[in-house]
């Protein structure tokens, strides 16, 4: 058991660049998920530092975006919203609100197959 990276990668940075070599594209990738999962890097501020999620793949500033990372004995909820995923403890209210009524509405969802099936 260990640790994960949760992580997204743009794919504009692959169909929007137009590389004209795909390997390099695809090298700059796996270093740019090194980079942000192993090694990060942090931005100083005077609230103190933080860490830098995103990587450059071409001239695609953030086509890797880390997003968290978690052990294998974890759970967690994610939300993509607002062009990315997010963990729940980022999300503001509205967010969250739409986290419980996409629960609720699954549920009853749910509850109409097996009452349709019985």
């Amino acid at each position: 058991m260990g640790n994960s990276h949760i992580l997204t990668v743009y794919d504009d940075a692959f169909s929007v660049q137009k590389h004209a070599d795909l390997n390099q594209a695809i090298d700059e990738l796996g270093k740019q998920v090194h980079e942000v999962c192993f090694v990060p890097q942090y931005a100083h501020h005077p609230e103190g530092p933080e860490r830098i999620t995103w990587g450059r793949v071409g001239k695609h500033e953030n086509a890797v975006q880390w997003v968290d990372e978690v052990h294998s004995t974890e759970a967690g909820i994610y939300l993509w919203a607002g062009n990315c995923l997010r963990p729940l403890r980022t999300l503001n209210d509205e967010e969250l609100d739409f986290v419980l009524r996409s629960v609720e509405d699954e549920r009853k969802k749910r509850q109409s197959r097996r009452n349709a099936s019985a």
